[in-house]
């Protein structure tokens, strides 16, 4: 029989999408794209600066410039995503939502 780990984490969106990338660093579960896409919604929606998101995510702010450049150059234009998470306009769709992050109750 197979476990599965589970840790119930309170905090905000910016802390949930941090803990995305943190959560799954270990076992190297998420792709650049995915990486691109948290440090995206962190930048954009979030209005974080890349220095901001280096600290949060324990990371070089070259790591975090790699990152929205990945979405720039995909996207071909800054890297506009629609409601659900994709790239806007890519015939693809993008890499997809990454995940569907809810508020924590009483946040």
């Amino acid at each position: 029989m197979r476990e599965l780990a589970v840790s119930r984490l309170e905090m905000g969106p910016r802390g949930c999408k941090a803990a995305i990338l943190q959560l799954n660093r270990v076992g190297r579960n998420i792709s650049s794209m995915e990486e691109a896409l948290v440090v995206h919604s962190l930048c954009h929606d979030d209005g974080l600066s890349q220095v901001e998101i280096a600290g949060l995510l324990g990371r070089h702010k070259s790591w975090v410039s790699r990152r929205v450049a990945l979405i720039a150059r995909l996207s071909g234009r800054g890297a506009g995503t629609d409601s659900a998470g994709t790239l806007a306009g890519e015939p693809w769709g993008g890499a997809g939502a990454v995940a569907a992050l809810q508020p924590a109750a009483g946040a």
